[in-house]
């Protein structure tokens, strides 16, 4: 198992067959990226462009966030095939282990007037 750059954020899967981790990227600028490591066949698979926030509670979905201007979103990447669907563009935010919640903390100035 080989990464390019550095290797944070190790999550393992609900049943601990995989792990999936951010890869920083192999040169200054390049853009994070999410892989799955199968334990069982050492397979690496790559998600594409993200960092990890958590698996969703049966283990078939990966939850990340990925920048986007003017601030990040939160997605769902099938850990399978990679495939995306954004949820939400939010400053930060983490989902629940059910899936069903997104905890997220936002800076809001209260009106003045």
């Amino acid at each position: 198992m080989l990464f390019a750059g550095e290797v944070g954020f190790p999550t393992w899967s609900p049943d601990g067959t995989r792990i999936v981790v951010t890869n920083a990227g192999a040169a200054e600028g390049d853009p994070d990226r999410i892989s799955v490591l199968d334990l069982e066949s050492g397979y690496l698979t790559d998600l594409g462009p993200g960092e990890v926030s958590s698996w969703s509670g049966d283990g078939r979905r990966v939850f990340a966030t990925l920048a986007v201007a003017p601030g990040t979103a939160l997605v769902v990447i099938d850990s399978d095939d990679g495939s995306r669907t954004v949820i939400e563009e939010l400053p930060n935010g983490t989902p629940s282990p059910d899936g069903k919640w997104i905890l997220f903390a936002e800076n809001r100035q209260a009106a003045s007037g």
